[in-house]
């Protein structure tokens, strides 16, 4: 193996370095760790630096994110009391008891949220429960108000349903006769209360049902000749006098708008053809104008319906 020497200067001649290749290596190893260290030092400086700046971007687009959530829960807050104020009104309608400012209010409050600032993880995880609530308050809101309208709805289907057997369709297409209330009765000769309305048609005109209901009597009654009464239920029922022919039986069903006879002059108390026409409501005759639509026939009611 080759010797290595330096000149010492305080003994003024060669001296041969000792264990050489060992030395070498270590200083070598030595350097290299430094070197090392040095180098690990600033990747790491900048890869922190880097990270920061990341996370900064990625935490000030969370924040504008849930910022932007945050204005889209505050609009549908806002249509969801919207969205209150109408079935309120809808309730109103059907005759259904409003609801008070607090019923309303189930779910909403003020303003959901503050501006923010960028935050902590730990703060970042806050919002978003709080977000996460606030979602199912509106929920909470949103299904309160589905509650509301089935209620409108149910209310609705039940107005239709007792609608049915209203009188509200005029019985034949004819002009108004004699008026409901008192009058100077023509065979009589006395004022009398006349119970109902006539109306002036020919013998054979169609005389159709106001209204959903069952055949409670059919035959002759009376000075009224052949009559026709028809219990509408709730209350309700119409009588039809002085008729030619029945188009119905006793205990049939029918629907508004069914023929349910021909017109007359059969009866003592008739002085000529006619239809005489009554609504009762439990029991008590009321003004038959007070219920249908005298420009409304029925043959047209009848058209209507069939074009449905």
């Amino acid at each position: 193996m080759k010797n290595f020497y330096y000149f010492s200067s305080r003994k003024l001649k060669f001296v041969e370095i000792k264990h050489f290749n060992i030395k070498l290596i270590s200083a070598i190893t030595a350097l290299s760790l430094v070197l090392s260290f040095i180098s690990l030092g600033t990747y790491i400086k900048f890869t922190k630096r880097t990270d920061i700046e990341f996370l900064r971007n990625e935490n000030e687009k969370l924040v504008a994110g849930l910022n932007q959530m945050f204005d889209k829960y505050d609009t549908l807050k806002d249509k969801a009391e919207l969205i209150a104020d109408a079935g309120n009104s809808l309730r109103l309608s059907v005759n259904l008891q409003s609801l008070s400012a607090e019923d309303q209010e189930i779910g909403i409050g003020g303003k959901a949220f503050n501006e923010l600032i960028p935050l902590s993880s730990v703060e970042s995880v806050g919002i978003v429960e709080k977000l996460s609530n606030k979602y199912d308050d509106l929920l909470a809101k949103v299904n309160f108000q589905k509650l509301i309208i089935t209620e409108i709805e149910d209310k609705i289907s039940e107005d239709e349903t007792a609608n049915r057997f209203i009188p509200a369709l005029k019985p034949v297409n004819a002009a108004l006769g004699d008026d409901f209330g008192m009058r100077f009765h023509p065979i009589k000769k006395v004022r009398t209360m006349h119970h109902g309305q006539d109306f002036r048609c020919n013998t054979g005109a169609k005389v159709y049902a106001p209204a959903d209901g069952k055949v409670s009597f059919a035959g002759r009654r009376g000075g009224y000749g052949r009559t026709i009464e028809i219990d509408h239920g709730n209350g309700y029922k119409t009588l039809y006098g002085h008729l030619y022919r029945f188009k119905i039986k006793k205990g049939d069903v029918i629907k508004r708008g069914d023929l349910i006879a021909l017109s007359g002059n059969s009866g003592s108390l008739s002085t000529g053809p006619h239809l005489h026409y009554e609504v009762k409501f439990n029991g008590v005759t009321q003004n038959p104008v007070d219920f249908f639509y005298d420009d409304l026939a029925p043959e047209t009611y009848n058209e209507m319906i069939a074009k449905k």
